[in-house]
Parts: structure tokens; C-alpha cells; sequence
């Protein structure tokens, strides 16, 4: 399952249902996000910085954990983070604005710039927007491990885009796939006769004053961006990065959650592209849009995206119904980021939310009981036995027993192997999360 669809699974099904009243009278409780950070930090359940805007101005920021453990340097509100695939929507924009200008449409097939490209005949502008290509994600390709270190030239990624396998016919499902924003990267530097980097600085990044914001090279030297991290049995392990320029609009920029909102809210208040192109951008199916992703809380709405490179995670939402942003960058997962993301969202919507109780909560074995039992996968052999041993919920998979400690209602931890579980009773259910992946099994 992708990301985008985990992070909607997640909204959808557990956000609470005073959510869109909420939102939009929304009051930000700073004392209360401001624990939950702390809290973070504390347990060292993770890293980053996170900024909310309300009405395009900036209401909300914090950072907790380190930019760079090996020089001791602390997050702060403006480290630059690698965003991934919120590049995406960067790149949807700068489609959108040569298409206002007649220089691209929406219908056009892409044998038109690439015949070369498998079905370029079948294959609109449109559906490599909305990820209804076909073409397979180059970044799920065995080969990609090879060569993602290595610096390759316009015509070798174009090559990769070419030697992409065909999923589907194209228009009649979504499947997102990185190859069709890689594929959208040059046919912007075809049509305009810039470069990507040009199209960027020029259209966008000048156009809303985004300073903290920039297109990665391989040459990046910039002293306040941030390495990556994976927690590994109780210590962060440092990551190598793959060369960021090789995804070009799919995941070649750099930024900071303040500069991500600065961006976002000049979107949805029509500085970048018109009205009747945004209104174009967020039309969806099946929650994919062109660049974005609707996300579904409640009875509200937001669009965004999601991006991850390396490990580096970031989430980019906007809550139009309230003029509300939610720009959140990692760069090292304990807790995980869909659920940070959660609990912000109820800080927001719900006095009443109480925040994880992160140092445990102690509970009978009779209350524990009703979360033993024998839990499987439909899709992947993955099985898992919850029993109760010595007053605590011990979770044991492939013959490995994990002992965890509740920290809330239906969700219980590991730290020290970076585990989760999350029960989910009604629907006889249970989520084991390891940084951003989510795995789902049914008593």
C-alpha cells in the first residue's frame, strides 16, 4: 500500500467526528502542541519541524530533536529538509501555468514530446498528473537501488522512463508511480527550453518569495540542512542519500515547513495559477488529483501531499473550508509521522484530546484482554500473536516476542525496536507501524 493511501486509511477511519465544526472555528492550543513536541523529544521518538498557517499567516512552530547528531546540531524552525514527493506539487504547478499560456494541454499525448515512451500515443498530460499512466514506478525497479547514487544525464533518465514496464491501460485505473512526474520534469524543459531548475526559480520560487526553498544539485553545500536518520534498536543509524537531482520534479527539492506554507497558501489563494486551474488541480478520483491528493477528515477536507526520500518524511496539507495549513518535515521517525500528524489535527479540532501518554499506562490484564488473540494479513504472510505475560501486551511475530507498553486507549509501543500497534477493536483489526509503513491485519 502507498503512502498516500495509508495516510487516508489513517484520517478517514480514526479522525474524530467534530473535526469540520472545528476546523472552522479553529484555535490553536500552543500549550498543548508544544507537549506533544516535547514529548517527542523526550522519549526520542523522533526529529523535525513543524509549522501551522491559519488565514496565510503563520500561527504555529516547532522543531524537537537534532538537524545533524554528529555535529550535535538541534532542529530549528528553519532547517531545510529534502521534501520528496511534495516536489510533485511544485511540478503540477509549472504544468498548470504553461497550459494557462498555450504552450501545453491537459489532452495532449506525450508522443507528441516522447514517442519513444511506452503507449506515448495513449498517454495524456492529464494521466501522468493524476498518476492514470500505467508506467511503472521506476523508483519500485531493482535497478534503481544501482543507480540512485549516481549523478545520470537527461537522456539516461529518459531511458529509465522508456524501459518502464505498463501496468495498466492507461485511463483506466491510478496508480501513482514517480515515473510520471519524472516524465512530466522533461517534458516542461522540452516545451519551455529551460531547465527544470529555471522553470522553478523563475515561476514559482521568485514569483511568492520563497527563500528557503531550492532545487537540490549534487554540489549541495548549504550548512542548516538536515542529514537523514533510521532508528535501529535503540540508536539512529545516519543514511546515505541518493542523488536528489535524478527524480527532478518528483522529488528534487529542498525546504522548510514555513517556506512549505508560504507555498501552499499562495496556491489556494490563486498567486501561482487561476482559479479555474487550481479548481482542476483538486478535482480527483478515487482521491487523486493532478499533483495532489484529497484527504478525507471526516466530514472536512484538505489536499496535499505526502513525501518521502530517504528518510526524510514530510506532509503538505491545506484545509480550504478554513484557510488552514499543516507543513511537517523529518528527518528521523520513531513515532509515527501519519500520527503526529493526527494528533495535530485533533489538537486543533477537539479541546477535549488527550495526547499519548508516552511514558506508559498502566492496565489490569483484564483490560488488556480484549486485544489478545491471533492477527494475519490478507496481502502479505505476515502473522502475529498477542498475549498477556507478566501484566503487559506482548506481541510476538516470526517467533519474536515484543513487549510493549500502552500508550493510549488502543495503541501500544515498543521503543527500543522503533515498533507500534494499534488496535482497532470494532473492526477486529490491528495496525503494526515501523516508520512510515503500515501494515494491516485482521484478528
Amino acid at each position: 500500500m502507498n503512502p498516500i493511501t495509508i495516510l487516508v486509511l489513517l484520517f478517514s477511519t480514526i479522525c474524530c467526528t467534530s473535526c469540520n465544526q472545528a476546523h472552522q472555528t479553529v484555535q490553536i492550543d500552543k500549550m498543548k502542541l508544544d507537549n506533544l513536541f516535547t514529548e517527542l523529544e523526550e522519549y526520542n521518538l523522533g526529529m523535525g519541524s513543524l509549522a501551522i498557517s491559519k488565514n496565510h499567516q503563520i500561527s504555529y512552530q516547532n522543531a524537537f530533536g537534532y538537524a545533524q547528531m554528529s555535529d550535535s546540531i538541534q532542529s530549528a524552525k528553519e532547517t531545510y529538509y529534502r521534501i520528496g514527493s511534495v516536489t510533485k506539487i511544485f511540478t503540477a504547478v509549472l504544468i498548470f501555468q504553461l497550459i494557462e499560456e498555450g504552450q501545453l494541454n491537459l489532452d495532449d499525448r506525450i508522443n507528441t514530446y516522447f514517442p519513444e515512451v511506452l503507449n506515448a500515443q495513449l498517454i495524456s498530460v492529464e494521466n501522468l498528473l493524476n498518476h492514470s499512466s500505467g508506467l511503472s514506478n521506476y523508483s519500485d525497479e531493482p535497478d534503481f537501488q544501482k543507480w540512485k547514487y549516481e549523478a545520470k544525464s537527461r537522456k539516461e533518465l529518459l531511458d529509465i522512463v522508456t524501459n518502464t514496464r505498463s501496468t495498466f491501460e492507461p485511463g483506466s485505473q491510478h496508480e501513482y508511480s514517480n515515473s510520471n512526474f519524472l516524465l512530466l520534469s522533461l517534458i516542461l524543459e522540452k516545451v519551455s527550453g529551460k531547465s527544470y531548475q529555471r522553470l522553478l526559480n523563475d515561476r514559482i520560487l521568485s514569483q511568492v518569495g520563497l527563500t528557503k526553498t531550492y532545487y537540490e544539485t549534487a554540489a549541495d553545500t548549504v550548512s542548516r540542512k538536515s542529514r537523514s536518520y533510521k532508528y535501529n534498536n535503540g540508536s539512529w543509524d545516519i543514511q546515505r542519500e541518493d542523488v536528489a537531482e535524478n527524480h527532478l520534479g518528483a522529488g528534487v527539492i529542498v525546504s522548510t515547513p514555513s517556506d512549505l506554507l508560504k507555498f501552499i497558501d499562495a496556491l489556494f489563494s490563486f498567486k501561482l495559477i487561476e482559479e479555474e486551474s487550481l479548481k482542476k488541480m483538486i478535482s480527483t478520483n478515487q482521491d487523486y488529483g493532478s499533483g495532489v491528493f484529497k484527504f478525507q477528515f471526516e466530514s472536512d477536507i484538505a489536499y496535499g501531499h505526502e513525501g518521502r526520500i530517504n528518510e526524510y518524511y514530510t506532509t503538505l496539507i491545506h484545509f480550504p473550508n478554513s484557510k488552514l495549513s499543516i507543513a511537517y518535515c523529518t528527518n528521523g521517525i520513531g513515532y509515527p509521522r501519519n500520527d503526529i500528524i493526527k494528533a495535530v489535527v485533533h489538537i486543533l479540532s477537539d479541546q477535549n484530546y488527550a495526547l499519548p501518554n508516552f511514558s506508559g499506562i498502566r492496565s489490569s490484564e483484564e483490560a488488556l484482554t480484549e486485544f489478545t488473540g491471533n492477527y494475519a494479513s490478507g496481502t502479505m504472510p505476515i502473522e502475529v500473536r498477542c498475549e498477556i505475560e507478566n501484566g503487559r501486551l506482548i506481541v510476538e511475530t516470526q517467533g519474536s516476542p515484543f513487549e510493549t507498553i500502552r500508550i493510549s486507549k488502543n495503541y501500544f509501543a515498543n521503543y527500543q525496536f522503533g515498533y507500534f500497534f494499534e488496535f482497532l477493536p470494532d473492526k477486529g483489526a490491528l495496525l503494526i507501524k515501523e516508520t512510515d509503513n503500515v501494515y494491516v491485519l485482521k484478528k
